[in-house]
């Protein structure tokens, strides 16, 4: 029998489009229109002084020191989490819909709406590599631990690794439908996308699939890829959150919710599943 999931503790009531637990789990990187940083009972800590176009995603570096966030007026920010101050500004040609980063933290990617993936320096917030791709618009991507590695997926439904030492584009295999979000597992072998095909598709870094998740009822909004690769968690658009085994495919666990679910996450230590909803922030504990 599956277990249904009761939140431990639900961290504010305004309406989010995402939310994740800072590195050292003692505060939650929000936002919608606004970038805030809030401590576990809700309280804002700090307040990004970010224009009014909306945050489609932020991420802290693994010590904690910065959060690099992603705009829709087409601009990347890398601020200093303590002081708030903006350290760098990259122009982009279009919205920056996701932001993930290297293991070390010293790189960052993002994927745009123009179907760009822009690879760049934390620290200088210098450009390294831009790439566009012709045939999606990339939605979800993933940087590798390693830095080397970008995989990425979209409108077309392919899941694509590109290979940004030899400049040139891995691997690009056929999934089922256009793809609202990429996750990966901390060591960078288990991938995970989800969209309007209600299905989960699990994939290595060779771009090879592996297994498809199955159990959600409507299109899903976002993927989460436990840190050890042990769990892979799903949030659709009716509220629903599944969390399943990727090994054997098993359906672990619901996420008991009665609102709607935009974004879904793990903690670094994975010991917790964070889910961004139209009414504050859900905390579980990973089954």
């Amino acid at each position: 029998m599956t277990t249904l999931l009761q939140p431990r503790s639900v961290v504010g009531s305004r309406s989010l489009q995402w939310a994740e637990l800072t590195p050292d789990a003692s505060q939650l990187i929000v936002g919608d229109f606004l970038l805030e940083l809030w401590d576990l009972a809700g309280k804002v800590m700090h307040h990004f002084d970010v224009p009014g176009a909306i945050v489609w995603r932020a991420r802290s570096t693994p010590d904690g020191r910065r959060i690099v966030s992603g705009h829709g007026d087409c601009k990347i920010r890398i601020w200093d989490r303590e002081t708030t101050s903006l350290e760098h500004l990259i122009e982009q040609d279009e919205i920056t819909t996701r932001l993930t980063l290297s293991a070390d933290g010293q790189l960052a990617l993002g994927a745009s709406a123009n179907k760009h993936l822009t690879l760049f320096e934390v620290e200088t917030g210098v450009v390294r590599a831009h790439v566009r791709h012709k045939k999606s618009f990339s939605i979800g991507a993933a940087l590798h631990p390693t830095g080397r590695l970008a995989a990425h997926a979209g409108t077309d439904g392919y899941f694509r690794v590109y290979d940004f030492e030899d400049e040139q584009e891995r691997s690009a295999t056929a999934g089922k439908g256009w793809v609202n979000d990429l996750a990966m597992s901390g060591d960078g072998s288990l991938f995970a996308t989800g969209g309007r095909d209600k299905t989960v598709m699990l994939w290595n870094e060779r771009g090879e699939h592996l297994r498809t998740l199955r159990g959600m009822s409507k299109a899903i909004q976002g993927v989460a890829v436990s840190p050890d690769g042990s769990r892979v968690a799903a949030c659709g658009t009716r509220g629903d959150v599944f969390l399943w085994d990727p090994e054997s495919g098993e359906l672990v666990a619901k996420l008991a919710h009665d609102t709607e679910v935009r974004a879904v996450s793990f903690s670094s230590d994975g010991e917790t599943i964070v889910t961004a909803t139209s009414s504050g922030v859900r905390l579980f504990d990973t089954a």
